[in-house]
């Protein structure tokens, strides 16, 4: 703030409370405005405390969004109308009244006011770009003299001025918005850069004593070499980072400001007249005094004004020539000229010698640390006159933070900006959509709640009352309210409330001492499903609150989940009325014949598959009995005018049910189930086998159907490459029967062999040369173990290992090679069926053309001959 103080002594971190006036003491400026600075801190620090960074009070909340004057008070619409601010303008809003509070900081918005037209951002203009933007509050503080705000000055005093104020300046700024559907807690990088802050500091000295070996020199004094007292002001000019932006400073803190009356001859204008030139000789204005000329509309865009020189000055007419014309500036918005003791605007820079400090004059030096400057940064840097005081000896003369002896770089002492989300508008061109993101509150009278209690989700029997009464309470934060009326309410259903000696659908009940309102439900005898909603009245009869609502079931049989998981006989049951449905009909499906057939490869069975439905003796008529082959690809079925793989036949008044079998043309034992649809786990099986010339039906055999990678349930095709992430999660090989268990049997009966090429090794390459001669097998080390019809191989973790982290690394390394090839066996002679070691693997595979199967090898293995070995080889790649 520009003000003519002695100095700014406020300070949180000292923790004072108060300032204490003695008797008989000077009393000083520094003192009445610290005690001012004490208690706004305090007043801020605990609105924001309490209210957190920011919000408005919910019945007086400002700076809301209206993009339609009509839904305006009629008063409001009036007034602005009467102003000429109405209708508005394409792209323009108004923005409510009321309060806002923004880190503790209060801002008042007296009346509703357009975008365009706010007091304190003049020239704001209207959205005119299709897009979306971000509505934000920027509060700031801002100095006013007697100059801007002639209502201060006392005019008894005949003309000097006596304090100064400080005002709360609010400005609502809007900024275009990039990412795809924001909202109000988006990260914004418009916001971001809005609000981002100046980072640079600057560090103050007097000028340090310098020493000479040379008894014969008198080094020149150090410390501040000033005659008098002086609060200089270092600010910044221009913005930008080291070496772009600019200073200027004043030894009276940039206190002394002249009035314009009028640019000679108006604007361009080098020639203006002012109210006066200074109340003194040393205040005056003089030819050479650098000035900066600026109005309102300037300081509140926080815009630097025209630095420029004063060439001439005519005492008489009581005006200036400046080295340069001037424009912009508006009469009507406080016009005026303010006295800087730089030479116009300097550099920010570090120079490279005197420790990087800049001179500003009698012994004060300053330093710019790197960083962003904002117009109107500023620090302050309090002079005293060190002759006769020793006690300002030992600091030079200046009060600056120190550790020690070496001064402390400071942040800037302001301008300090409070920001806060408005509202996001999505503009078409034409009309706003208005996302309002400003948090309000309650006042604390306000903070009467209702709560629940108890009583919700209950049952009862048709037209029955419930066991338990449904209860809601009322409190003002732990205390609980007395006398509050709460109506209860059927929403769903046709029952009645009781309460006392009353009744009915809609009941207010009054709370007791205890804060509880409570009413007993009794249930109608048809609605599944009922609801009562409580709401908190106030004095008129009006919601106050959001209401609670309690739901209530009745207990009937088809709204009762039955868990059939453990009864067989009730599979298909999901509630207690379709348990007993099948309890009713207590109906199984019997074998009546088809199973063990035999028909030629892709011939039709001689004989049907037939099952009955009967419910002990009775038959069970229109049922569904579904027809299904286990393995996808044996073979079709035709029944219930159907063909497929899977049929559905409807039982006859017999409860009879078939369907035809075509086995196909390889697979030598097959299988079909059928079951009731309402017992799907409860199947009949029937077997079928194929006929084949010579073999007289072949040897009893365990086949593989297939072979896949555990991590991704792909194919293991033959002769295929891939990545090694996809084989060190495993292979499965499974089988059409279940097999002896292999994780309590320590048989290699399913290996993975690694062709490793020879030579590898240092040793090897000596006597061998470079180059690949051959290949060694290295069976890898895996965990084999099986579960039903499933083989499981896995590499140990020593083995997967050394495979990504060494092996692929060496083999690259010593023959620049990135793949190498793997074989997979299964010994059939030594794998057989559970619990009957007379069937074994027959494991014998046989190559397709490529593209025929998934595997490149005709599965099912096998050529009805047991024991024979599973051979497949692929490649991995290290990536």
């Amino acid at each position: 703030m520009k003000g003519d103080f002695t100095r700014s002594t406020f300070k949180s971190e000292k923790h004072y409370s108060r300032v204490l006036m003695q008797q008989g003491r000077v009393q000083l400026d520094a003192d009445w405005n610290e005690q001012l600075e004490i208690t706004a801190h305090r007043i801020e620090t605990e609105t924001g405390d309490a209210l957190g960074a920011c919000g408005a009070p919910l019945h007086a909340a400002a700076f809301g969004v209206v993009t339609d004057p009509n839904t305006l008070p009629l008063a409001e619409r009036t007034r602005l109308q009467d102003l000429g601010l109405l209708p508005l303008a394409a792209g323009d809003f108004i923005l409510t009244a009321g309060r806002f509070y923004v880190d503790g900081v209060l801002s008042e918005n007296e009346h509703s006011i357009p975008f365009s037209a706010q007091p304190d951002l003049p020239g704001a203009q209207p959205i005119t770009t299709a897009g979306t933007y971000l509505a934000y509050l920027d509060v700031w503080q801002r100095h006013l003299t007697s100059l801007e705000s002639p209502s201060i000055r006392e005019v008894a005093l005949g003309g000097p001025d006596t304090t100064t104020r400080a005002q709360t300046v609010w400005q609502v700024r809007v900024v275009p918005v990039a990412e795809a559907a924001p909202n109000c807690l988006s990260d914004l990088a418009a916001w971001d850069a809005a609000t981002a802050g100046s980072t640079g500091t600057l560090t103050a000295r007097a000028q340090p004593e310098t020493t000479s070996t040379d008894p014969c020199i008198v080094p020149p004094s150090a410390g501040y070499r000033g005659l008098e007292n002086h609060l200089y002001r270092v600010e910044i000019h221009a913005a930008g980072a080291v070496g772009a932006a600019t200073f200027k400073w004043s030894r009276d803190n940039g206190s002394l400001v002249f009035p314009v009356v009028e640019f000679m001859g108006g604007m361009p204008s080098d020639r203006i007249r002012l109210r006066s030139l200074g109340r003194d000789k040393d205040m005056a204005l003089r030819v050479g005094d650098w000035v900066e000329v600026l109005d309102d509309v300037l300081e509140l865009s926080q815009t630097p004004g025209m630095l420029a020189q004063i060439t001439d000055i005519d005492s008489d007419d009581l005006i200036i020539t400046l080295n340069q014309n001037v424009s912009g500036i508006d009469l009507n918005r406080s016009p005026k000229l303010r006295r800087w003791d730089s030479a116009g605007a300097l550099d920010v820079e570090i120079p490279g010698g005197n420790q990087g400090f800049i001179a500003i004059e009698d012994g004060i030096e300053v330093k710019f640390g790197t960083g962003s400057y904002n117009t109107g940064d500023y620090w302050l840097i309090p002079a005293r006159t060190i002759l006769g005081n020793p006690e300002l000896t030992e600091t030079g003369g200046i009060e600056w933070p120190m550790d020690g002896t070496e001064p402390l770089p400071q942040p800037s002492a302001g301008i300090q900006h409070h920001y806060c989300r408005l509202a996001l508008l999505d503009y078409d061109g034409t009309a706003f959509t208005v996302e309002d993101c400003r948090p309000l509150f309650p006042p604390a009278t306000e903070l009467t709640n209702l709560f629940y209690i108890s009583g919700d989700g209950q049952e009862a029997m048709p037209g029955n009352q419930l066991p338990q009464p449904l209860q809601a309470g009322v409190s003002n934060g732990q205390w609980p309210v007395e006398g509050a009326e709460v109506r209860f309410r059927i929403t769903l259903g046709g029952g009645s409330l009781l309460s006392g000696a009353n009744t009915g659908a809609d009941l207010t009940v009054i709370t007791g001492a205890d804060g509880v309102a409570a009413v007993s439900w009794v249930l109608d005898n048809s609605t599944l499903s009922q609801q009562v909603e409580a709401t908190l009245l106030d004095a008129d009869g009006d919601p106050l609150h959001l209401p609670l609502r309690y739901n209530a079931n009745l207990s009937v049989a088809d709204q009762v989940a039955y868990d059939s998981s453990d009864c067989d006989n009730m599979a298909g049951a999901s509630t207690v009325q379709d348990a007993l449905d099948l309890l009713c009909q207590n109906a199984a499906l019997y074998y009546v014949g088809g199973d063990g057939q035999e028909a030629p490869p892709g011939a039709k069975l001689p004989q049907l598959l037939e099952v009955r439905l009967a419910n002990g003796q009775w038959p069970v008529a229109n049922e569904t009995v579904i027809f299904n082959i286990i393995k996808p690809g044996f073979g079709t079925l035709e029944g219930g005018g159907a063909t497929g793989q899977t049929v559905e036949v409807s039982t006859d008044a017999n409860g009879y049910a078939a369907c035809a079998w075509t086995l196909d043309a390889q697979n030598p034992s097959q299988q079909v189930e059928a079951f009731w649809k309402r017992t799907p786990d409860l199947p009949i099986h029937f077997n079928a086998n194929l006929e084949i010339a010579g073999q007289a039906g072949g040897d009893p055999v365990i086949r593989v159907v297939d072979v896949r990678f555990m991590s991704t349930n792909d194919a293991l095709a033959n002769n295929e490459t891939f990545p090694l992430d996809v084989f060190l999660g495993g292979i499965m090989i499974e089988c059409d029967r279940s097999l002896d268990n292999m994780a309590t049997q320590d048989r290699p009966v399913c290996y993975v062999t690694l062709d490793m090429p020879f030579p590898f090794s240092p040793e090897a390459l000596q006597l061998w040369g470079d180059a690949v001669v051959g290949y060694q097998p290295l069976i890898l080390e895996a965990k084999v173990n099986s579960d039903g019809p499933q083989i499981f191989w896995v590499p140990l973790d020593a083995t997967q290992g050394w495979l990504a982290s060494r092996f692929f690394k060496a083999l690259k390394a010593v023959h620049n090679r990135d793949e190498v090839m793997l074989h997979l066996t299964l010994k059939g002679n030594f794998i057989w069926e559970r619990g009957n070691p007379r069937i074994y693997v027959d494991g014998d595979v046989f190559a397709l053309p490529d593209g025929q199967t998934p595997h490149n090898v005709r599965l099912p293995s096998g050529d009805r001959l047991r024991g024979g070995d599973l051979e497949m080889w692929f490649r991995l790649v290290a990536g």
